[in-house]
């Protein structure tokens, strides 16, 4: 039910409400690939260059990079989600650990032998 409020050459103009969706089902649009941070932090994760770089030289993240043909530099470029993904992995678990077992102070040393 839309009331015509003008006509302007072939648009009209109406008053019709328009329905907001809720903050719920407001979703951000990310995109496929970044680049990496100049300086500073990455605004999607909040990760720093050099551990972007570490994460990237182990392996964890897939990349592309865009050079012309010929060229020895271009653009690195990093798969958004397999970011997000390894981080997700870590809030679950991730790549576990050993846990450190702890020592006494009596056990760290072994007890030292005095020479006759």
């Amino acid at each position: 039910m839309s009331k015509t409020l003008d006509n302007i050459g072939s648009y009209q103009l109406t008053v019709t409400p328009v329905a907001v969706p809720a903050k719920a089902e407001i979703r951000p649009v990310l995109p496929e690939f970044i680049r990496i941070p100049s300086k500073g932090l990455c605004p999607w994760t909040g990760l720093s260059r050099a551990k972007i770089y570490q994460l990237m030289s182990e392996g964890k993240l897939r990349t592309v990079c865009l050079r012309k043909r010929g060229a020895t530099r271009g653009t690195r470029l990093i798969h958004l989600q397999s970011l997000l993904d390894y981080l997700k992995a870590q809030m679950e678990g991730g790549e576990r650990r050993a846990p450190r077992q702890r020592r006494s102070r009596c056990e760290e040393r072994p007890p030292q032998t005095l020479p006759c």
